[in-house]
């Protein structure tokens, strides 16, 4: 039986067992000769499948949920469907909200709502609510909140500016569902007025 070949460099063809990183299927002698040979390589070098494993994958369907939109130009907060990406990593899957529509693509601050009011009990089902807002409203001009001003009749603890958005969790924070007006605006309310901040990550 005739001895294996031992894999050579793709460049100088000398014997080598150092392959490229990424996908592991051509080799390289030196750091440098995997340079010199890139602008060839790239071309058709992919992640191994275990990397790719390990990557988020997008469901490509358009996934929608309920939320609370508190806008800015209006008096009432109303439900709105936001869209949010499904990703799995490490087979684990995750919701990746879409706000931009309602809060526009600058700085987005978040704060998290676990409990009814500052010292109530926790919110049913352990689920959780994020506030999504513009951190940049001291520069782009964003109007005074009227919804969080008429909610809680000028009580809040700071005045918030734009809009506001409010979606709903599940207890590990993982996955977004649909959020109820009649069953969290209370909770809502109280932390406009007790704890809330738009100034606050």
């Amino acid at each position: 039986m005739a001895p294996k070949s031992r894999p050579s460099c793709a460049v100088c063809e000398a014997p080598t067992t150092h392959r490229c990183l990424r996908c592991r299927s051509s080799y390289y002698c030196s750091k440098e000769h995997l340079e010199m040979d890139w602008s060839n390589h790239q071309r058709f070098c992919r992640k191994s499948p275990s990397e790719r494993a390990h990557e988020p994958r997008r469901n490509p369907n358009h996934l929608k949920v309920n939320a609370i939109l508190f806008s800015a130009l209006e008096f009432k907060p109303r439900l709105v469907r936001v869209e949010y990406d499904e990703m799995t990593q490490n087979g684990m899957v995750y919701h990746v909200p879409k706000p931009d529509h309602y809060i526009g693509q600058s700085w987005k601050g978040r704060s998290w709502i676990e409990s009814d009011g500052s010292r109530g009990p926790p919110l049913r089902g352990n689920l959780s609510i994020e506030v999504i807002y513009c951190r940049t409203f001291p520069f782009d001009g964003s109007l005074p909140n009227q919804t969080i001003d008429t909610l809680t009749g000028g009580k809040n603890a700071h005045r918030w500016y734009g809009n506001v958005l409010a979606l709903k969790h599940t207890p590990d924070r993982h996955k977004i569902v649909d959020i109820s007006l009649k069953e969290d605006l209370p909770a809502l309310v109280k932390f406009f007025v007790g704890q809330g901040s738009g100034l606050v990550a």
